[in-house]
């Protein structure tokens, strides 16, 4: 476990790619205008179902969140008009938010 910085100027740099072609959970802030960047790592990685979890401003009343995967995060992002701030998770975890989020669903239906 650990912390890199995956940018460098206006560029991802090749930890980017590293992170990409590992197992481990990938969060980038403040990268929506690099969607595309991102996508085309993991998909060169062989990652294309690593599900994706985009928070556009996080604990307003304008959140957004978008749930895909890298093969349609550019086109779903598009499609739902996000935009920073927001915070990108790439990977397994948020298959665990999902299941969270079924269970809050599931026990507002009881009430």
């Amino acid at each position: 476990m650990g912390f890199n910085r995956i940018k460098k100027g206006n560029q991802f740099n090749k930890d980017l790619k590293l992170a990409a072609q590992s197992n481990s959970t990938v969060v980038i802030l403040m990268g929506t205008s690099k969607l595309e960047d991102i996508s085309t790592s993991f998909l060169i990685a062989g990652r294309s179902d690593t599900p994706v979890l985009i928070i556009q401003n996080g604990s307003t009343p304008d959140e957004k969140i978008l749930v895909t995967d890298i093969k349609n995060l550019v086109a779903a992002a598009r499609e739902e008009g996000v935009q920073s701030p927001a915070v990108i998770v790439v990977g397994e975890v948020v298959d665990t938010y999902k299941q969270v989020e079924e269970v809050f669903e599931e026990l507002s239906l009881l009430n």
